[in-house]
């Protein structure tokens, strides 16, 4: 996140930045107070371990993110300080066959083997208190299906352009920014060495971008903005299976009796929250899973823009064969509807999952069920969610980092900042009583 860097320094350096605490409001249409916190979450689960699902959104490029996230929840919540450090089992592969045979111009975007051992993965915390898990964390990454694409179509051309990205450049080449270290898998050389030694020589016939509109082209746009461009387009279908192969994970770990008793809930990032909603439509283990949730946490969601691109498309879902070209049209629904969908939801049954052994016993879940919003208002890609019918729904509005003088803020922290947020998640663990 260099932007992030560059500009959080400019401000710093000029004093001119507004704090990085900054005031919250609710803005409806349901209140907070009617709603469920974290904290209430956690105690009504009953000695049943609360079950996260964390679905990261843009610009990602390395596991780990909600570490931060988990961090902040520790420090603020006794009952997690108890469990002390978690139990981690990183690089869960999530195996999608068979490899998209897809081109940019004339050069495959992956190898047999840059498919195989680039997939996306969860990585699972696991917090025990007197030897049962108290609460368990599923961080789901699904980045490396979209940094193949981003690194031969934009950031390698774009050096000649607008100007070089070389954090990005080197990742492409599966580096670390020295330029040397192999970063191991899921990474891998998606470009070869010609290619990047041509974009570091690269000449910038008139001088490149400002430096200002440069940057935020590079990390903004073609490393953020991109992935949401790529999962409307074919690539839909494998991003559809990987979060359904991440959410039969998560309901068939290997605790003895296994996860359906788990009380579930879903925090979604950006476009993590479209891909999730999105794979919902595929009738798997997403689902039926979400049919189970109840609590739904989203930062800088994207539905009112991304609604746009399934607008006019047919009610119903119709499923690629073998994943590779699926139709152009009926590609699901959007992902308000799926909301909709999730709030029409059964509240207890016995149901099977597809694809799972074995059947998994619905608990009577609140009703009605919630859904909290975070968004930063400077944040040019976060919008508001709608009444939905049966859910108690609730926008919150915060400030992710830096105000230039209420003039401009640094687009990815305001972006991509909640879940380092103090307040935000102070407002997550209780509710209501945080905005007092």
């Amino acid at each position: 996140m260099a932007l992030r860097e560059m500009l959080a320094g400019l401000f710093s350096v000029v004093g001119l930045g507004a704090a990085f605490a900054a005031p919250m409001a609710e803005v409806g249409p349901e209140a907070l107070k009617d709603t469920k916190s974290f904290r209430e979450i956690l105690a009504g689960a009953h000695g049943k371990p609360v079950h996260i699902v964390y679905v990261h959104g843009i610009a990602s490029d390395s596991a780990g993110l909600s570490e931060i996230f988990q961090k902040k929840l520790r420090a603020k919540m006794p009952e997690l300080k108890a469990a002390g450090e978690p139990v981690v089992e990183r690089n869960h592969r999530l195996a999608i066959s068979p490899k998209p045979d897809f081109k940019f111009m004339t050069d495959p975007i992956w190898t047999d083997e840059t498919w195989a051992t680039g997939a996306p993965f969860v990585n699972r915390y696991t917090y025990n208190v007197g030897g049962h898990p108290l609460l368990i964390v599923d961080e789901v990454n699904w980045w490396p299906l979209a940094v193949p694409l981003k690194c031969r179509a934009l950031v390698a051309p774009e050096a000649r352009l607008g100007g070089l990205d070389t954090h990005h450049l080197y990742l492409c080449a599966g580096l670390a920014d020295d330029g040397t270290t192999k970063l191991g898998a899921p990474y891998q050389s998606w470009l070869n060495e010609k290619e990047i030694n041509d974009a570091l020589k690269a000449k910038r016939p008139i001088g490149g971008a400002a430096w200002a509109n440069g940057a935020v082209k590079r990390g903004l746009m073609n490393w953020g903005l991109s992935d949401a461009v790529i999962a409307l387009g074919p690539m839909q279908t494998y991003f559809r299976a990987t979060i359904d192969k991440a959410f039969e994970y998560a309901a068939t770990d290997s605790r003895t009796g296994g996860a359906a008793d788990d009380e579930y809930v879903l925090i979604a990032e950006s476009l993590g929250s479209f891909i999730t909603l999105d794979a919902w439509h595929t009738g798997g283990a997403t689902h039926d899973l979400l049919q189970r949730t109840a609590y739904i946490y989203l930062f800088a969601n994207q539905f009112a823009l991304l609604e746009l691109g399934r607008l006019g498309q047919d009610n119903g879902y119709v499923p690629s064969h073998g994943l590779v070209n699926p139709p152009v049209t009926g590609v699901g629904q959007s992902p308000l509807d799926a909301l909709s969908a999730w709030a029409e939801g059964q509240d207890s049954a016995e149901h099977s999952m597809p694809g799972l052994s074995g059947t998994y016993p619905l608990s009577a879940r609140p009703n009605p069920k919630q859904i909290i919003a975070f968004s930063d208002p400077t944040d040019a890609l976060t919008f508001l969610v709608p009444g939905i019918d049966k859910v108690k729904v609730t926008n919150i509005m915060d400030r992710n980092g830096f105000d230039f003088l209420h003039i401009a803020a640094d687009p990815l922290t305001a972006h991509v900042g909640h879940h380092s947020n103090d307040k935000v998640i102070d407002v997550m663990i209780d509710g209501a009583k945080a905005l007092k």
